[in-house]
């Protein structure tokens, strides 16, 4: 168990704050090298996988901005000291630079353990990592990017750069070049007040989110918890933030059985306009005759009981009858292991996540959401493989769903589209299990989308 003192060394980020939406998060780390210069790093965080640092400081009197790749590891050595890596690569110059001028990419380690407090995270540019070259950072900041001026961003970015007009957008809408006119999310074609969603208002749009959560198995049903307020308190912010309403239907606990899924989906009636969210988390299988590469989901809460036809449905099978009711948008999503019945697999590790404002732009939303129509699918693993999850994150397919989501709803993104937030969901989820977790196996997510926007 990490003290609280652990917690906020590992960037004071590991615990997700369900009650926001976020995309990017911004951050300034500060650091002197041994010859006395002065490093000012402003960090973009997207995922473990996809960030990157603009580091400025002063090369013989001449000013100097790099761009710097970032991926994240985490970890633990073998005397129960803990680790978080953010390792750099492929570094260029924003600046004008001088022949033969290098600079070698910085890596920073967060360290914590039960006992003892190691404060600021380490830096050292050193390949080698010889231990006599690391050093403690002088500060490390989470910036509010709402409070962004002209003046700090221009210390790492040019004025004609996209990042830098969209990062001033999310202080200024003038600055904001995603300027996609088809988007209204505030005019009475999508205005829910005093509406009762009849079928025959296509006008009208609610979100019906119905989430089957295997929160009473015992192995994983903390993982699930997670899942189920992480979504539920998302969705509410999405709906929210476009002005909708939402319909829940909660099917968890010892009522989650095949017979009240069904029920569920049979009784479903969403208007033409509207927009049906299926997401189940819990445990996957596959028949060793399957050739639907989409997962069984397991609905039994008592692992005594003999599994069978009665207890499990695929989420094709799901889609299908989602996809038929008529709705303008459907999406399944399932966040369970795809193997041979018996594998169950859980992680240890913990990955970052912000604790920021929410830093989204409601056009960009809106689109994903209002003029989007069409069909979304996917589930955790590809045929044979495991899904992965830990109590305090969740599933890491969930999770990198919403990583993926906050990044194609960010300032920093174009032309978002349901295409590249599962792209990037696949792809974020098997960094986590393949390169950023210890002892893990690789799951690569199956997914097919049809989708078109106005």
């Amino acid at each position: 168990m990490k003290s609280k003192l652990s917690i906020a060394l590992l960037l004071t980020l590991v615990f997700f704050q369900v009650s926001k939406i976020f995309s990017q998060s911004f951050y300034e780390i500060k650091f002197t090298d041994k010859a006395g210069a002065v490093y000012t790093g402003f960090m973009v965080y997207v995922s473990e996988s996809e960030s990157y640092m603009r580091m400025a400081y002063y090369n013989e009197g001449q000013y100097r901005v790099v761009n710097v790749n970032y991926d994240a590891k985490t970890g633990t050595l073998e005397d129960g000291t803990h680790y978080f890596v953010m390792s750099g690569s492929n570094p260029t110059y924003i600046t004008e630079s001088n022949s033969g001028e290098s600079y070698n990419p910085d890596t920073f380690i967060w360290l914590w353990s039960d006992t003892k407090d190691y404060g600021l995270p380490y830096v050292t540019d050193d390949p080698n990592f010889a231990e006599e070259n690391f050093k403690q950072v002088d500060s490390y900041t989470e910036l509010d990017p709402h409070s962004f001026t002209k003046e700090y961003l221009h210390q790492f970015y040019s004025t004609n750069e996209p990042d830098y007009l969209a990062l001033l957008g999310m202080v200024d809408d003038s600055y904001n070049s995603y300027t996609n006119n088809d988007v209204n999310y505030n005019n009475t074609n999508y205005n829910n007040e005093n509406s009762n969603n009849n079928n025959t208002n296509s006008g009208v749009v609610t979100m019906h989110l119905i989430i089957a959560a295997n929160t009473a198995i015992t192995d994983i049903g903390p993982s699930c918890e997670m899942d189920k307020k992480r979504m539920v308190s998302e969705m509410e912010s999405v709906t929210d933030a476009l002005g909708i309403t939402m319909k829940k239907y909660i099917i968890d606990d010892k009522n989650l059985t095949k017979a009240n899924v069904l029920s569920t989906l049979n009784n479903l009636s969403p208007g033409s306009n509207d927009i049906v969210i299926f997401f189940y988390t819990g445990h996957g299988f596959r028949w060793s005759d399957q050739s639907d590469q989409y997962s069984n989901m397991d609905f039994r809460y008592n692992p005594y009981t003999q599994i069978s036809g009665e207890t499990c449905m695929t989420l094709s099978e799901v889609n299908n009858k989602i996809a038929s009711k008529g709705a303008r948008l459907t999406i399944s999503l399932a966040d369970c292991c795809n193997s041979d019945i018996g594998v169950n697999s859980r992680s240890s590790e913990r990955f970052l996540v912000s604790r920021s404002d929410p830093n989204y732009d409601e056009k960009k939303l809106a689109r994903l959401f209002l003029n989007a129509k069409g069909n979304v699918m996917s589930c955790a693993a590809s045929p044979g493989e495991v899904s992965w999850c830990n109590e305090s994150d969740g599933g890491f397919f969930m999770f990198s769903f919403f990583q993926a989501f906050h990044e194609e709803v960010g300032y920093l993104s174009n032309d978002p589209n349901w295409d590249e937030v599962m792209a990037n969901t696949k792809k974020y989820a098997a960094y986590k299990t393949s390169s950023g977790c210890n002892g893990c196996s690789a799951q690569n997510a199956v997914k097919q989308v049809s989708v078109t926007y106005n």
